[in-house]
């Protein structure tokens, strides 16, 4: 899995890694989060067609966000979900269905999934749940750090 060139040399690439079988899906997240990522930034769409493929990305990349259709071909989005919550700095996991209804969303979000978005996207709503997503994860990076500090503290 080849990391895909920035837009512009200015710009800082923040990398999300998008899980999705479906032929074109992460494209068109790329081209709609192209013209979105913050002020100094630019959003990189790594692609991996499963969940098996996903997981040295994640370790390799270590994305602050990680996209996953609900039906992956192969595996879990729970798989996923467990995994990468094992790793020291986890991205944040955000599911996109076809069928977006309140039993998946209830599910996903009790068990810890930062969001849910619904296909076709919606440009602006993919475009906030992003940023919105990637604030998120860098506001929680010090309460992390902190947290190991005093395990290794209390040691």
């Amino acid at each position: 899995m080849e990391r895909p060139a920035s837009g512009s040399k200015a710009n800082t690439p923040i990398s999300i890694l998008c899980v999705e079988p479906a032929p074109g899906e992460c494209e068109a997240l790329q081209s709609i989060l192209g013209a979105s990522a913050p002020p100094g930034a630019a959003w990189q769409v790594l692609a991996s067609p499963s969940i098996r493929a996903a997981m040295p990305a994640v370790k390799r990349w270590r994305p602050p966000v990680v996209v996953c259709d609900s039906q992956p071909a192969t595996g879990t989005w729970q798989e996923l979900l467990g995994a990468v919550t094992d790793l020291p700095d986890p991205p944040l996991l955000i599911l996109t269905s076809r069928l977006a209804d309140e039993r998946l969303w209830a599910e996903a979000l009790n068990l810890g999934v930062h969001d849910v978005l619904a296909k076709p996207y919606e440009k602006t709503e993919v475009a906030w749940v992003m940023n919105a997503a990637l604030r998120y994860w860098e506001r929680r990076k010090p309460s992390q750090q902190s947290k190991a500090l005093v395990l290794r503290a209390a040691c």
